[in-house]
This record gives structure tokens, C-alpha cells and sequence, in this order.
């Protein structure tokens, strides 16, 4: 059987992506629970290290927590029975609301997986939305339990990251090498725990493991295959860079374009509403334009990981490091 290359990954997971556009809108809700994959751990290292900071939800966990702020909160509301019952509810809303956002985020990344594992087995033969759904959400508190412990991997290496840059300025002399050295194992340790958790997923919807079960197979597809997730994991970074040049043209032309017009012909006619239109469409397209874009990469990030695990657990993949040294 001819090895499947990294090529061959990408022009079948981006006609997957492209030709089956109904998983756009798995993509819009499944990147609310980040990338898969090394990028997002190496974006929440590099804001650590800059700023001390951990970054990303955990500080509005942390505020959420924080009896400070909840007294700061009831202090605006009126002491009055109507009051009370209307700020509990609105607790109750917003609680639920976060509830079924995260349920849907976990069940369509997960039905993302699925139908990318279904396409790479039968020959790009795509399951309906409808079974990928619910074989997703057959198996919810297990993506969820992986999807918790791959946030706390991603916090514990940023906490450790941001420990490491305050110890660094504090104590110029040895803690620039105890940064250094926080920075290189955390990071070590944050990519295999992250690539780890993305082929355990894989694990849960395509041979139904639990939770041990999934870690444990993973693991050992990791330790057979730990060069070629390194690769695909940097391939996937380069990607990520070529998002960030499309989302910059973005803002050029479809944000500051139309709020640049609008100006031009406010000053020309003399209306500031012309101007305001230009900027409110600006917003629109851009906000648009960059929904759309990263709900694409999404499908396409989580299909390139999830073919390349099926060719691993089924197949076995070449590194192409090694192929370039035999040569």
C-alpha cells in the first residue's frame, strides 16, 4: 500500500472541508473550545512569557470566584424581594446559556471528528450530519472529560510559563535560566499532553474506549508515532500563520476599506451618518468575514489531525525527517 504523505493529508482534508460545507457550522461552535493540536499552547506560552499573564478563561473563572466582586455586584441590586428573584434569574440564565454552548461546542467537535474518520475509512464517503451528531453526543462526558483535562494541561503550562517570567525579572541572574529552563520543559510536556488528547479523542468516537482506555491507546500511539505528531503540529503552526496573513487582509480590505469610503463621502456630503454606516458596515463584513474563516480552519485543523490519526492507528505513517536523513 502506497504511505500516505503529509501532501496527501491536507488535499483530502481541505476537499473534505470545502466540499462539505454543512460541517461549517460544527466549525463555528467547536472553536469555541480552541484548537487541537501544539498552537494553542504555544500562543498561551508565548503571552505568558511576555506578560505574566495565564490568559484565556481561567481569569474570568477566577473573577466568577472571587467574593469581591460578587459584593460589588449585589451592591446594585435593591434590597427588594422583585430584585432579588430578578438578578437569581438572570444567574440562571446565563448559567444555562453557558451550559448549552458548551454542549454543543464538545458534541460538534466531536461529530467533526467523526465524519473526518468516516471520509478517510470508506473511500470519501461522508456520514450524514444527523449520525455524526448523535454518535458525538453518545459519547459527551468523555470528549468533555478530555476536552477539561487538555484545558487544565494548557493552564498548568501557562501558570507554570507566567511563574517563570516573574521569577526571571524578580532575580535577573539565575531566574533568566530558571525561565528558560520552566519555558523549554512546560512546553516539552504541555505538546505531548495536547497531541495526546487530540488522538484520544479519536479513540473514544472511533473505537468507543472510555476515558483510561482512550489515554492509554493514545499513549502508545504517541510513543510509536511521536516525530510524525511533532511534524504535523508544526505543519499545523505554518497554517496557522497563513490564517493570521488572511485574517490581516481582511481588516485591510474589508474593514478599513468601507469605514475609508464612508469618510470620504461624509466629508463629501456632509453627513456624519454616512460616515457611521461606513463603519458599522465595516464591522459587519469584517465580523463576517472572520467567523467564516475560522469555523473553515477549525473543520480543516480537526480533520487533518483526525486523518492522520486514522492513517497512524490503522496504517502507520513515515516521518519525513527520517525519510530526508536516509537520504
Amino acid at each position: 500500500m502506497k504511505e500516505p504523505s503529509y501532501t496527501q493529508a491536507l488535499r483530502e482534508s481541505w476537499r473534505l472541508t470545502w466540499e462539505h460545507k454543512s460541517l461549517w457550522s460544527f466549525g463555528l461552535f467547536a472553536l469555541l473550545l480552541g484548537q487541537l493540536g501544539i498552537t494553542e499552547l504555544l500562543f498561551k506560552v508565548g503571552l505568558s512569557s511576555r506578560t505574566g499573564e495565564i490568559g484565556g478563561l481561567w481569569k474570568y473563572g477566577f473573577a466568577l470566584l472571587d467574593p469581591t466582586n460578587w459584593k460589588e455586584l449585589l451592591s446594585y441590586v435593591a434590597p427588594n424581594a422583585e430584585s432579588i428573584m430578578s438578578f437569581v434569574w438572570l444567574i440562571v440564565v446565563l448559567v444555562g446559556l453557558a451550559a448549552v454552548l458548551l454542549f454543543v461546542a464538545v458534541v460538534c467537535q466531536g461529530a467533526i471528528i467523526h465524519a473526518a474518520a468516516k471520509y478517510t475509512k470508506s473511500s470519501r464517503d461522508l456520514p450524514s450530519e444527523a449520525d455524526a451528531w448523535h454518535t458525538s453526543v453518545k459519547h459527551f462526558w468523555t470528549l468533555l472529560g478530555l476536552n477539561v483535562l487538555r484545558k487544565l494541561v494548557l493552564f498548568v503550562t501557562a501558570l507554570a510559563v507566567a511563574w517563570g517570567a516573574i521569577y526571571g525579572a524578580v532575580n535577573p541572574g539565575a531566574g533568566s535560566l530558571v525561565f528558560l529552563l520552566t519555558v523549554i520543559f512546560a512546553v516539552l510536556i504541555g505538546i505531548v499532553l495536547s497531541i495526546l488528547l487530540v488522538y484520544a479523542s479519536g479513540y473514544v468516537l472511533e473505537e468507543e474506549y472510555t476515558f483510561i482506555e482512550s489515554i492509554t491507546a493514545a499513549t502508545h500511539l504517541l510513543s510509536d508515532h511521536w516525530l510524525v505528531s511533532l511534524e504535523v503540529g508544526v505543519m499545523l503552526l505554518f497554517m496557522n500563520l497563513v490564517l493570521l496573513v488572511l485574517l490581516f487582509g481582511g481588516l485591510i480590505y474589508l474593514f478599513f476599506l468601507p469605514i475609508l469610503i464612508g469618510a470620504n463621502l461624509g466629508a463629501m456630503l456632509g453627513s456624519a451618518e454616512v460616515v457611521r454606516a461606513g463603519g458599522l458596515f465595516g464591522y459587519m463584513l469584517f465580523g463576517l468575514y472572520a467567523v467564516t474563516l475560522l469555523s473553515v480552519f477549525t473543520v480543516f485543523t480537526n480533520t487533518t489531525w483526525t486523518y492522520l490519526f486514522m492513517k497512524m492507528h490503522k496504517h502507520g505513517l513515515a516521518s519525513r525527517i527520517k525519510h530526508l536523513f536516509r537520504k
